[in-house]
């Protein structure tokens, strides 16, 4: 008998690396799961919300009012698809008290995304701090929370110091 939980059992599971590496699915434009670039890239993108979103000119792209709704929360529950406890807002998964890939505790100002089980950004305006790493593969949210979160506490600790 399987061992894995049924999500991660089967033929789905078997060619898993190979299909997220494919030249369709890293050019394909996939809303909320599109991106490819480096974590340098991703970090300056959380900077770049955290400094206001400013132009070339120094004026703001994006107003704070309207980044402040992004970041808001909108919805608290449990994620019906990976059964794991979520605070969102319009565009990012947020943080709170509890264990979280960005850290161990009190997170709820960190806005960000996992990706994949295995890349995690955010960005912190309490430590006034962008992050972005890239592991190796995780597959499940247990497995991404229980090695992130400190990694996540330990760049928040390093950023507030």
């Amino acid at each position: 008998m399987d061992a894995r939980p049924p999500a991660l059992a089967g033929e789905e599971m078997k060619d898993f690396e190979l299909a997220q590496n494919s030249v369709e699915q890293l050019t394909a434009v996939l809303p909320g799961a599109g991106t490819v670039g480096t974590a340098r890239a991703l970090a300056s993108f959380y900077a770049w919300l955290l400094a206001g979103t400013p132009r070339l000119d120094g004026a703001p792209m994006i107003g704070a009012t309207v980044l402040e709704r992004y970041v808001t929360p909108q919805a608290r529950g449990t994620d019906r698809t990976m059964r794991v406890p979520i605070v969102i807002g319009r565009g990012f998964g947020l943080g709170w008290f509890w264990p979280h890939p960005f850290g161990w505790w009190r997170t709820g100002r960190s806005f960000g995304h996992a990706g994949n089980f295995s890349t995690v950004a955010w960005a912190d305006p309490t430590i006034d701090c962008a992050i972005a790493y890239v592991t190796n593969g995780n597959r499940s949210p247990m497995k991404l929370v229980s090695r992130c979160a400190p990694l996540g506490s330990g760049l928040r600790a390093a950023c507030a110091s």
